[in-house]
C-alpha cells in the first residue's frame, strides 16, 4: 500500500503539489512554469501529460504512462517530415501527412513515462498548437488526457 513520492523513496512524504518534477521543499514557486515565470526549456519543464512544439521543430513530452503510440493535428502549418526524439530511440515510425502526424512501433516497442524531446518535425509554415491529442498507452487504452501546453 506504499507509494513512491517525489524523491522516489518508498513511503516518503516529499510532495510536488504542481507535478512538474521538482519537489515542493526545493521548488522556490508553486505552480505552472507561466505562473512562476519560469521558461519551459526542455520537456522535464512541462506539467505532467502535456506535450509542447518548441521553436516550430521539436516535440518536446511529459508523461506518467507508458506510450505505444500517438496522434495529433498541427494547427496552422503541416509537417513534413519527423525523426530523432525518443520516438526515434525506440524503434518508432513516425509519419507526417499535411496536418496529421502518427507515431507508431512495428515491433511492439514502447517509449517509457517520463520527459523529454519526442520527436523533431520538419514544419512548412507557423504552427499555432497540436489539437486532437490521443496517445496509447500500455494496455492500448486511449489516453485522450494528454494536453498541448500553451504558455
Amino acid at each position: 500500500g506504499l507509494t513512491f513520492d517525489c524523491l522516489g523513496i518508498c513511503g516518503g512524504d516529499e510532495t510536488d503539489e504542481d507535478n512538474d518534477g521538482i519537489c515542493d521543499f526545493e521548488d522556490s514557486c508553486i505552480g505552472t512554469a507561466e505562473d512562476c515565470g519560469e521558461t519551459i526549456d526542455d520537456g522535464c519543464d512541462l506539467p505532467i501529460n502535456h506535450i509542447y512544439l518548441d521553436n516550430n521543430s521539436n516535440v518536446w513530452y511529459n508523461l506518467d504512462f507508458i506510450s505505444k503510440g500517438f496522434q495529433w493535428n498541427i494547427n496552422g502549418a503541416t509537417a513534413t517530415s519527423a525523426s530523432g526524439g525518443a520516438a526515434e530511440e525506440n524503434g518508432f515510425t513516425v509519419q507526417s501527412a499535411g496536418s496529421t502526424v502518427l507515431g507508431f512501433s512495428f515491433t511492439g516497442s514502447s517509449i517509457q513515462a517520463g520527459c523529454g524531446t519526442l520527436t523533431i518535425l520538419t514544419i512548412d509554415g507557423q504552427a499555432t498548437s497540436f489539437s486532437n491529442i490521443i496517445f496509447v498507452d500500455n494496455s492500448d487504452n486511449n489516453m485522450d488526457t494528454v494536453e498541448y501546453y500553451n504558455p
